[in-house]
């Protein structure tokens, strides 16, 4: 069994955002749950070195994420076509769980939910369910052109300036039973 976060409140002064919340590194089999991230630069809950697996993000919150991220190593972001100008309120990866979390009002260029692929080959399975998305500027990122095969079940996604953006690449995600509003 791996580490648990369970029930954390990471905050930051209003004038002033830190760097990302909960920040998963090169980590397998972590659990977070029940817990806020509030006000962060960059990202709020990440998966940071794209090769972590089976960690579940369960029932959290994260609020108030304002960009540029400020990425020590973009060359790995880049080649998921993540602009490092942007950021994300959870950055979800495949072989991993994120069921039911919700991400409020991420500010400009800012998603609720960036969805990549993994680095790391693995035949643990992504669950994307249940997860809402509002008042952000994109409710659901897709990036990794045809590598990101994840399936999205019963998101809620409402008030976001763009719904589902993938920057027209052609990724081989579907979205399925999710409500935009």
């Amino acid at each position: 069994a791996g580490a648990a976060i369970r029930g954390v409140s990471v905050w930051s002064s209003i004038s002033s955002p830190m760097n990302k919340c909960i920040v998963i590194n090169a980590s397998n089999g972590v659990n977070v749950e029940d817990s806020v991230g509030f006000n962060s630069q960059g990202n709020c809950y990440y998966l940071e070195v794209a090769n972590e697996l089976n960690n579940t993000f369960k029932n959290n919150l994260g609020v108030l994420t304002y960009f540029p991220e400020e990425l020590p190593n973009t060359v790995v972001a880049g080649s998921f076509g993540y602009d490092p100008s942007s950021s994300a309120v959870f950055w979800a990866r495949e072989g991993n769980t994120f069921r039911n979390n919700v991400a409020v009002s991420g500010k400009k260029d800012v998603a609720g939910f960036w969805l990549t692929p993994n680095l790391a080959t693995s035949s643990i399975s992504t669950v994307f369910d249940g997860n809402e998305s509002h008042s952000n500027y994109f409710g659901y990122n897709y990036s990794g052109d045809d590598g990101l095969t994840m399936a999205v079940t019963r998101g809620f996604l409402w008030r976001n300036t763009v719904g589902l953006n993938s920057n027209g690449s052609p990724v081989k995600t579907t979205t399925s039973d999710t409500l935009f509003y």
